[in-house]
């Protein structure tokens, strides 16, 4: 079975499990990553593009159903099996757009207005 298909499952897998047992079926996942060397630099660059993909959209809508108060050692762990997954120049930590949020500076206007 491709590793692929693999990814696909546990996609699967975590989608369809519930909040209490995202860590358990995440830890599950890592381990056949680091099992199987499915890290990185260990696999040949056709079958990584898919698995970045699938890992990067799987990571990404898992940290959305996690709390950012409650779970914030289980993001960390996501954060690192990605980061290990992915080399350093991925297009998917990188801002193409140059989008960014001023949500933060709109608070600290708001609240200078309050005090004033």
């Amino acid at each position: 079975m491709k590793p692929v298909s693999i990814i696909l499952l546990f996609e699967e897998l975590l989608e369809s499990s519930a909040p209490s047992q995202l860590e358990q079926n995440f830890a599950l996942f890592s381990d056949y990553l680091r099992e199987h060397g499915l890290y990185g630099g260990q696999v040949d660059q056709k079958s990584m593009i898919n698995m970045e993909l699938y890992c990067t959209r799987m990571c990404k809508n898992l940290m959305k159903k996690l709390s950012t108060a409650r779970d914030i050692t289980f993001k960390s762990n996501i954060q690192t099996l990605l980061s290990s997954l992915l080399p350093l120049n991925h297009k998917s930590g990188l801002n193409i757009s140059g989008r960014f949020s001023d949500q933060r500076n709109n608070l600290i206007i708001e609240s200078e207005q309050e005090v004033a």
